[in-house]
């Protein structure tokens, strides 16, 4: 950066520097000319960044607690994942929660949103046959076994109201 003094005024190359500044100001270190104009103006910009995003949770959707079971042709799906979507009409993002032994949970805040939500649900098993994988190792197959009724093309819908609530979802193959 270069600076040149000339009487009362000088002129810095700076992108944060006005044009022509009053001597006084310019007889800072050439490393860091008008450093409280430029702690300023990124201490405003994170203000305002601050203020714009807000909270977050006093704007968003309202979200309920959900649990329950779910089972395929009778036993409980060991591995597998739930996912709530809300319906057309109704605010709020896509939740998920694994499913372990059957059983799944969100709370509250991290649950759907309050309405109606269509249902997927994901579960894989093990075939009981081994495969290579893409480094030439055994190892067991996996397959997806839910219909896809119940996930690419879910039949499935809850209405999750804004006290707690539990679903059963008893899944068969027909």
């Amino acid at each position: 950066m270069r600076l040149l003094f000339g009487g009362e005024v000088c002129f810095a190359s700076s992108p944060w520097n006005s044009p022509a500044l009053p001597a006084a100001d310019c007889e800072r270190s050439p490393v860091t000319p008008c450093f409280p104009r430029l702690l300023l103006s990124f201490v405003c910009c994170v203000g305002l960044m601050v203020l714009m995003a807000g909270c977050g949770s006093a704007n968003g959707p309202e979200r309920a607690a959900v649990s329950g079971t779910v089972t395929f042709n009778g036993d409980p799906i060991q591995t597998g994942s739930i996912q709530f979507v809300p319906v057309e009409g109704v605010v709020g993002k896509p939740v998920s929660a694994p499913i372990s032994n059957g059983e799944f949970s969100l709370s509250s805040g991290e649950g759907p949103a309050v309405g109606m939500n269509k249902v997927v649900i994901n579960a894989t098993r093990k075939t009981g046959k081994q495969k290579k994988n893409i480094m030439g190792e055994m190892e067991d197959e996996i397959e997806d076994f839910i219909p896809a009724r119940y996930n690419a093309q879910t039949e499935l819908q809850v209405e999750i109201s804004s006290d707690s609530n539990t679903e059963t979802f008893e899944l068969t193959a027909q």
